[in-house]
């Protein structure tokens, strides 16, 4: 009996120690359950008791309800807002941290669930982000400038096994951060609004369109920013199924999107890519790779002073391009245009655009680019398919800067022979090249680079916005061992469409190996050209260019084009070069006697 009994009181000492363990070891849910408006610290909100006691509990927001942290949460291991809402702090509170070690789930139960995060003072961060941020039901995430919201391992949007018609609307002015795993859009439609000076920014690749139909779009204004450490991948390859997808960036202001070597890929057919940068906005990406699928498209719009760069190759399979007002437009390394359908590119900017070595029509598809009175920079023409074309209108012009061999010339040549590229009385095909001859045809002629030097001697070459006044500017043809500048028509000579007062010949400088280098060396041997421009001619050319000089930021380079034609027989041949002057705005106005 005595055994029995100890035995019995062991038995009774475990069950206790067992029931200690597991209440410690399995945190209950914390069921909010208050009013519409009610406060996180309000024990009487909560069905069982508040997660603010120091436990790691879950914490579930269901039937519409919407809870506001007014004061310091506890630690969660998991977040909840099925049908409800969470809002981190107020406009007059101070800033709260919100920590999660699990998961943030939002409307997940069913089609007809809204969840709220909204973060009006605070920084939440998620660590363990292993379930989908939102598989059915619409979600709102907004945070405020000077809030946070970061997922430190991944999320995804929508549910792979539907989909549906789901919206995950984001708004963003202060900072969205996915680190550790990718992002993934599964379906439905994803809106980022990036306002003020807001951030959207991942580590991996940032997956769109993997299970179903569905919609991107990011809008950018104000300072907003998109910073792309991961490729965006369009679709899923090799997955047996082709589905629609479209990715549209919208971008204004002085907003940026940049890339750390990452690019936009398109993984399988169907997918659409829309880019429109205006105002003062810039994108840059490394590549825009279609996949050369057939019926991927990719519709480019820049204007303003917007720009777009791709600092290595830009395929475009379909679809239109469009540089207008100061826009920029620069691939690097090989543009394809039109390797898949129809594709158009209109350029009539006063920007710079350049792209790279320009391949068109693959295939026999149709490619078309259109200069509209300004010029387009090209490394080279690698080649036209039998239905692509170049059209140059007014006085455009196509710079074509490899063609190193005579074989380069021939190739434009017949291309303009079989009509496939075509240029107005005043527009120029420029092939920068010593050795080729013009073939007789009015509409082309050969620019031969010549070295230029603003300020001979000096260095830099200052260009005082707040000196008012009359004054001179000294301008040198440079003279070399190939080139004699007693060759040079002097009444041909303009310097961004001004032509020079007085001109005369010295060894002033000497040339310091590439364009708007700079370099204070003087004489080398060589004659020089020396040309003598009105300061204020000059300042209105600029202006006409560039706008208001006083609105530049001080220091800015601006490049000059310097050009004309040499003395007959040669008088067919266009000299063309280039020098900067270093715009100076601050300090007061002083007159220039």
């Amino acid at each position: 009996m005595k055994n029995l009994m100890e035995n019995l009181m062991r038995f009774g000492i475990v069950l206790v120690v067992l029931t200690m363990v597991t209440s410690v070891g399995f945190a209950a849910t914390q069921e909010y359950k208050g009013p519409d408006g009610g406060t996180w610290c309000d024990d009487d909100n909560w069905k069982d008791e508040t997660p603010r006691d120091g436990k790691k509990d879950d914490a579930e927001i269901d039937n519409g309800n919407t809870v506001v942290i007014d004061c310091e949460p506890a630690e969660l291991d998991e977040l909840m807002i099925i049908d409800g809402g969470v809002q981190v702090g107020t406009a007059t509170s101070g800033p709260f941290f919100l920590r999660v070690d699990g998961d943030l789930e939002m409307a997940d139960s069913s089609s007809s669930d809204f969840a709220i995060l909204d973060i009006v003072n605070g920084d939440v961060y998620v660590e363990d982000q292993s379930k989908d941020l939102a598989e059915d039901g619409d979600i709102q995430i907004t945070i405020a400038a000077g809030s946070s919201l970061t997922l430190d391992d991944g999320v995804y949007f929508g549910d792979s096994s539907d989909g549906g018609d789901s919206v995950y609307d984001l708004d963003i002015a202060g900072d969205f951060a996915v680190n550790g795993d990718r992002i993934e859009h599964r379906g439905g439609q994803l809106i980022v609004d990036l306002t003020g000076d807001g951030t959207f920014s991942w580590e991996k690749t940032c997956r769109l369109s993997s299970d179903n139909d569905s919609v991107a779009t990011f809008n950018l204004s104000g300072n907003a920013a998109v910073n792309m450490d991961g490729d965006i991948e369009l679709g899923e390859k090799d997955d047996g199924a082709d589905f629609a997808y479209s990715l549209a960036v919208n971008m204004s202001g002085d907003s940026t999107w940049g890339t750390d070597g990452e690019e936009i890929k398109f993984q399988d057919k169907g997918q659409i890519l829309n880019i429109t940068v205006t105002d003062n906005a810039s994108l840059e990406v490394k590549d825009i790779n279609d996949g050369d699928e057939d019926d991927g498209e990719v519709n480019i719009t820049v204007s303003g002073n917007g720009s777009v760069e791709i600092t290595d190759d830009c395929d475009i399979g379909q679809g239109d391009i469009s540089i207008t007002g100061n826009g920029g437009f620069y691939v690097n390394d090989t543009f394809r245009l039109g390797i898949g359908g129809a594709t158009s590119m209109t350029v009539a900017s006063t920007g710079d655009v350049y792209v790279g070595e320009l391949e068109m029509g693959k295939k026999g598809k149709e490619a078309k680019l259109t200069i509209d009175g300004c010029r387009v920079d090209a490394k080279r023409l690698d080649g036209m398919g039998s239905n692509s074309s170049i059209d140059i209108l007014g006085t455009g012009s196509l710079v074509i800067s490899d063609a190193d061999d005579p074989e380069d010339w021939d190739e434009v040549a017949d291309l303009i022979d079989d009509g496939q590229i075509m240029t107005s009385e005043e527009g120029m095909i420029v092939v920068w090249d010593y050795g080729v001859t013009n073939d007789g045809k009015l509409t082309v002629r050969i620019a031969l680079p010549v070295d230029v030097d603003i300020q001979p001697g000096g260095c830099p070459n200052p260009l005082r916005v707040n000196l008012i006044g009359g004054g001179i500017y000294p301008v040198a043809i440079l003279g070399s061992e190939d080139f004699d500048v007693l060759n040079v028509d002097v009444a041909t000579i303009t310097l961004q469409g001004v032509s020079p007062v007085r001109s005369s010949y010295d060894d002033v400088s000497t040339f310091g190996g590439e364009a708007c280098e700079c370099t204070a060396e003087g004489p080398d041997g060589f004659l020089d050209l020396t040309l003598k421009f009105k300061r204020q001619d000059i300042l209105t050319a600029l202006e006409e260019c560039v706008g208001d000089l006083r609105e530049l930021e001080h220091r800015t380079e601006i490049p000059l084009t310097l050009s004309g034609y040499l003395i007959e027989p040669d008088d067919d041949i266009l000299l063309e070069g280039v020098d900067c002057l270093r715009v100076l705005n601050r300090g007061r106005i002083k007159t220039k006697k």
